[in-house]
């Protein structure tokens, strides 16, 4: 229903590190339509790894967005990461359905390109499509923008990322997962990751 696709710079890894990272949103997005302004609060989510990676098991979103509300019902939402670079997000009621997957590809001379795309089953979506896909590019420019500075602040700096606390957990995941993934050679991956609880507050 929605695609958009947004170029950025800076190393890929750091890139995907965004991806995976659950306590973003209030310091990257700011849309009316989304948490702007809200309080934060404490998380605690449950994580299990998948074939290929890992998710945050199936739970009630935040009530302070307006796309939930929109949806309606009582929304469940799940979220997996996939080696390479994938991100699935399952958004369900009773009777709606939202799949939201981002995909992110390194290009040429350290670029990254993020491609995302929102399907839905339900008619008052489809009614709203334009504003929609302007709501998607809004907030995928964000991620793009966020990526370009933290790549000038590398440059300027030149040191390495620490991870540290809950919040950072999955993007050591993420590495691990490389890391078992490019030692395997022709064994069947393994995922060395086991089933987790993270804490943290957005």
């Amino acid at each position: 229903k929605t695609a958009t696709v947004v170029e950025t710079s800076g190393p890929f890894d750091e890139a995907v590190v965004g991806l995976v990272d659950p306590a973003h949103t209030p310091v990257v997005h700011k849309q009316w339509w989304w948490r702007e302004g809200r309080p934060r609060a404490d998380k605690t989510k449950a994580f299990a790894p998948t074939a290929l990676g890992f998710k945050m098991t199936a739970h009630a979103p935040s009530s302070n967005s307006l796309i939930y509300k929109a949806i309606g019902g009582a929304p469940v939402t799940e979220i997996e990461f996939r080696l390479p670079a994938l991100r699935l997000e399952h958004i369900s009621t009773a009777t709606r359905r939202v799949l939201a997957l981002t995909a992110m590809t390194p290009g040429e001379a350290g670029t990254t390109r993020i491609v995302h795309l929102n399907y839905w089953d339900f008619a008052l979506f489809d009614a709203l499509l334009p504003f929609a896909q302007g709501m998607a590019d809004s907030f995928l420019k964000q991620d793009g923008d966020i990526l370009r500075l933290q790549n000038e602040n590398l440059s300027r700096t030149r040191h390495r990322a620490l991870y540290l606390g809950d919040a950072d957990e999955p993007a050591k995941w993420y590495f691990a997962l490389n890391k078992a993934w490019s030692e395997k050679g022709e064994a069947e991956f393994v995922n060395p990751l086991a089933p987790a609880t993270l804490r943290w507050r957005t």
